[in-house]
């Protein structure tokens, strides 16, 4: 099941934003981990399962800020975050 995140701009900082249509999940992890890496504050997203990496993400998110995509992610989705004391957020479908 595809699901999609419809015109979320979570920044006023176009600058620091992607534009995403209907991109899988795994797409935008992997985006915002590549992003980590100047970050060094941003904990990185890890997809526990190939379900979850399937959800379709559409609209502006600002790459600097990951608590905002986890947050629409577990509040609006079936998506379970668990933070690990490693720093990184482990995202997978709730049973």
């Amino acid at each position: 099941t595809a699901y999609e995140i419809k015109e979320c701009d979570w920044s006023s900082d176009v600058c620091s934003s992607d534009l995403f249509d209907a991109t899988p999940l795994s797409d935008v992890v992997a985006r915002f981990n590549r992003r980590r890496a100047t970050l060094s504050e941003q904990p990185q997203l890890v997809l526990g399962d190939a379900q979850v990496g399937r959800i379709l993400v559409s609209g502006r998110i600002n790459s600097a800020n990951v608590a905002s995509l986890v947050d629409v992610l577990v509040s609006s989705f079936s998506v379970e975050a668990e933070y690990r004391s490693s720093g990184e957020i482990l995202l997978k479908k709730r049973p």
